[in-house]
């Protein structure tokens, strides 16, 4: 080969070898800037909305509760179809009748017992009487004969017969005492033995009566026509046939559809600024095309669970409603909300223009240089889709909405830079639901 022609050779690999290396470092260079979507950095308003789930309740209604005067637990053996329409009168619940039953068997039963034995007792004192009656008759007549052929003529009777008869007519005298007193000892037992009888009868004729009176009172009627709306419990089920309730337990309401309103459950960490007075809208989720009209009543101070063993902690809200469309707003129903928590003026960004690392926000910037630099960020208040930036950027600045160092042979996912997710910040720029804080400021 010519000396030429090997400088050419030598020339033409250096040239491959710089090619080479430029691709394999392709990896770290920005990609060209017509190949970026860029955003222009504004002064916008970002209008904080929040979604909740929850189901429509009656502001009024009538509560199906078991008999106040029946201070025991009773058990559903009927229960009306959750959500059927009920007429004034007609049965929607009604208990276990076997306990009740037995019971005024027993006691009637025990009534009839107690009446036996008071006659019986009845028949054994008036015969004892009578022979206490006839025992001091006895007594009193030979009280009399003594009395009447006494032997006190001492010309006649020897002192002898004298002293024997003012003995015997001392022990007929006592004679006459003891049956006067075991007559009036024995009247008293018998009233006493009688009162107890009385007492027994009076006491199973009562127990039979209350045990009629409940029979009476087992099935429960509708006080009104309207819609039965069957009780859920802390797991949202409602209550079915052979639980067991107690009195004044709630089984049941029949609401009045004229008055509605709306319980939603509002995210921890979603609830900054909600508080009573904010508009809202909601959808059935049987009726999605329909939108309603509502504003926040009330916010509750604590969030608390929804769901045992689940951590996750909700606000509970309760929405008034605007109208009342008594053909479509029915209790129970799901609704999905939308909860205005107001507006925020400033730099708002798409959130895919947001980057997160370590825990730390940043954005790529247009330089003059026409190069995109990497600018750490300080995030605010935030939406699913949009985030506001309280530092870090000027009105005018240009940003990509795409990391523009990632290599398009990158797989996704596998490495750093990654776009900020709706959860990654809360309203006040922290990370994570921990950061959030409650309604009116509470953490």
């Amino acid at each position: 080969m010519r000396p030429t022609e090997q400088r050419l050779a030598s020339k033409i690999a250096l040239i491959l070898l710089a090619c080479g290396g430029a691709w394999a470092c392709g990896g770290f260079t920005a990609k060209k800037n017509s190949d970026i979507a860029i955003y222009e950095v504004k002064p916008s308003t970002l209008v904080r909305e929040v979604e909740a789930q929850g189901a429509l309740r009656p502001v009024k209604a009538t509560l199906i509760t078991p008999p106040s005067d029946l201070q025991e637990q009773l058990k559903i053996v009927f229960l009306e179809e959750d959500g059927a329409t009920v007429k004034k009168g007609a049965v929607v619940v009604r208990f276990d009748d076997g306990d009740f039953r037995r019971r005024f068997a027993n006691q009637e039963f025990s009534g009839r017992d107690a009446n036996t034995k008071l006659a019986k007792e009845r028949t054994l004192i008036g015969a004892t009487q009578a022979e206490r009656i006839r025992a001091t008759a006895i007594a009193e007549r030979e009280q009399g004969l003594l009395n009447q052929f006494q032997q006190k003529d001492a010309e006649i009777f020897s002192r002898h017969q004298i002293i024997e008869s003012e003995i015997n007519q001392g022990l007929q005298s006592s004679k006459v005492d003891y049956a006067k007193n075991a007559q009036r000892i024995d009247s008293q037992i018998a009233d006493a033995r009688l009162g107890l009888l009385k007492v027994d009868q009076t006491k199973a004729t009562y127990q039979m009566r209350q045990a009629a009176k409940a029979l009476s009172k087992l099935e429960i009627l509708a006080p009104n026509d309207g819609v039965f709306v069957l009780e859920r419990n802390w797991a949202g089920e409602a209550m079915q046939v052979g639980d067991v309730v107690w009195s004044r337990q709630t089984i049941a309401q029949i609401p009045l559809l004229d008055a509605m309103e709306a319980e939603v459950f509002v995210l921890e960490a979603d609830a900054e600024g909600l508080e009573a007075g904010r508009s809202a809208t909601f959808v059935l989720d049987a009726a999605p095309n329909r939108l309603f009209s509502a504003t926040v009543r009330r916010v509750d101070n604590i969030a608390k669970r929804r769901y045992s063993g689940v951590p996750t902690q909700y606000f509970t809200v309760i929405l008034s409603l605007s109208e009342v469309d008594t053909h479509l707003l029915k209790p129970g129903k799901r609704v999905s909300a939308k909860l205005n928590l107001g507006s925020v003026q400033g730099l708002v960004l798409p959130r895919q223009a947001v980057f997160e690392k370590d825990e730390h926000f940043f954005v790529f910037r247009l330089e003059q240089s026409r190069d995109f630099a990497r600018v750490p960020v300080k995030l605010g208040a935030s939406t699913a889709g949009r985030v506001l930036i309280r530092e870090g950027l000027r009105a005018g600045d240009q940003v990509a909405l795409t990391d523009p160092f990632a290599s398009q042979s990158a797989k996704p996912g596998s490495e750093a830079d990654r776009p900020a997710s709706p959860k990654a910040t809360g309203p006040s720029g922290q990370r994570g639901p921990s950061g959030q804080r409650g309604p009116r400021g509470q953490p």
